[in-house]
């Protein structure tokens, strides 16, 4: 998990957020945030998921393995930008 931007905006400055992280304080306040994005989440088991959740637009943004979104992109032309 990339904690950096859903800490920053609560007012603690970039430079400081692995720090804070490192504390039980910071990682109440990163489980807080996933709190509040929680139903917006969506969880994947298979690869080939992340792709081709962006691909029907069921989602905006995806993290997964950068050859499965080349092949998505090139290969079968899924419209992800």
């Amino acid at each position: 998990m990339h904690c950096d931007g859903n800490v920053s905006p609560g007012g603690v400055p970039v430079a400081q957020v692995y720090d804070l992280l490192s504390t039980e304080r910071g990682l109440k306040v990163a489980f807080r945030k996933l709190e509040e994005i929680r139903s917006a989440i969506v969880w994947w088991t298979d690869p080939a998921e992340p792709p081709a959740l962006l691909a029907k637009g069921e989602v905006a943004m995806a993290s997964g393995f950068n050859g499965r979104f080349f092949a998505a992109a090139n290969g079968e032309r899924a419209p992800l930008a």
